[in-house]
């Protein structure tokens, strides 16, 4: 499935339910812009790649409560109720992996 046809919408949703193949559609569709601020925001590109990810793991593990109340690209960076905020920090958080993958229907 091509990234830019389906709606961020429809992919957080679909991820509520479990299928890691729409976040990771959203992660495909996000990362850059979300490595370009925090490399403007740390200006070191390697803690610009571990915010990235952390950013990327803390959207994921606040899936749930995502309530579409904004974006999920600007969620996802710098946060909104029941989606925790990303802090923009060097260190890797070690937390876990996310759960068994699902494929889109």
């Amino acid at each position: 499935m091509e990234p830019n046809l389906v709606e961020d919408d429809y992919l957080v949703a679909r991820a509520q339910g479990g299928f890691l193949d729409a976040f990771e559609l959203l992660v495909m569709r996000h990362q850059d812009g979300a490595y370009r601020f925090a490399l403007r925001m740390l200006d070191d590109p390697q803690d610009a790649q571990d915010a990235t990810q952390e950013a990327f793991v803390d959207a994921w593990r606040g899936l749930a409560g995502f309530t579409g109340a904004s974006s999920f690209r600007n969620s996802s960076v710098s946060g909104e109720p029941g989606l925790p905020p990303t802090t923009m920090r060097s260190s890797a958080t070690g937390r876990g992996a996310c759960p068994t993958r699902k494929t889109i229907s």
